[in-house]
């Protein structure tokens, strides 16, 4: 398969040597999967089946976050990045957001805390056995119009970064 005839659908993601990326991308006329390709060139290999996408490796370099849908949807599986069938992340609830990879392993997952539209509590969770452990509640400037989402936590757990959105509106009153 030549990169020519990939049409990248998402993002990219360095697996953990710093020699090899893995992408979201189709084949034209074909659903979305997931590609792994030597960035020295070469042709890139079908990491995924069709319709499971991910780009989100594990700091080992041993697993990819994988899912059906698109970025915004709750991933489901491990994928082995060196082959092999993938496996189900134990523990995942439907109001989970997952963040990221721990240095250990682990997942950062977050969900909104219940009455607070400002607060979000994240707890780090094991993908294989689904047990938690309180990490921290982020919690936004509590101002009305100001969303914030992507939120970004580095492996070591020392960063925390995100983005937001300012929404503000006029309403006029016609006579």
């Amino acid at each position: 398969m030549s990169p020519e005839r990939l049409s990248p659908e998402i993002a990219a993601s360095f697996v953990g040597d710093g020699r090899r990326i893995v992408y979201v991308a189709e084949e034209k006329g074909r659903p979305q999967r997931t590609w792994i390709q030597d960035i020295s060139g070469g042709e890139p290999r079908a990491l995924t089946e069709e319709g499971m996408g991910g780009w989100i490796v594990s700091p080992d370099g041993k697993w990819l976050l994988t899912g059906t849908g698109g970025p915004d949807t709750l991933p489901s599986t491990l994928t082995p990045i060196d082959g092999g069938k993938p496996v189900p992340i134990v523990g995942l609830k439907s109001d989970n957001r997952v963040l990221g990879w721990t240095s250990d392993g682990q997942l950062y997952v977050g969900s909104q805390v219940a009455g607070s539209k400002t607060t979000f509590h994240i707890e780090k969770m094991n993908p294989h056995t689904g047990a938690r452990v309180p990490w921290h509640d982020f919690a936004s400037v509590p101002m009305g119009g100001v969303r914030t989402d992507n939120l970004v936590i580095t492996p070591d757990g020392n960063w925390l970064g995100y983005n937001y959105r300012l929404g503000l509106s006029d309403l006029y009153t016609v006579n």
